[in-house]
């Protein structure tokens, strides 16, 4: 779960946004955020297919990676 900007936010003033700017910059601050969130692992390789055999169990526990 990524805290979003509010109250308790883990960044002031919200999460960055891509602009088409300055995408370096942008990049770097998304990764610091993603690896934060212990995300980043899965934004990069993303998740494997899920088997044509997997029980319901199996099915929520994939959404819920």
């Amino acid at each position: 779960m990524i805290k979003m900007a509010g109250s308790g936010s883990i960044i002031q003033g919200g999460l960055p946004i891509f602009d088409g700017k300055m995408f370096d910059d942008w990049k770097i601050k998304m990764k610091a955020v993603f690896q934060f969130q212990d995300v980043a692992e899965i934004i990069e390789t993303g998740l494997g297919e899920l088997s044509s055999k997997a029980t319901d169990e199996d099915k929520r526990n994939y959404r819920l990676q």
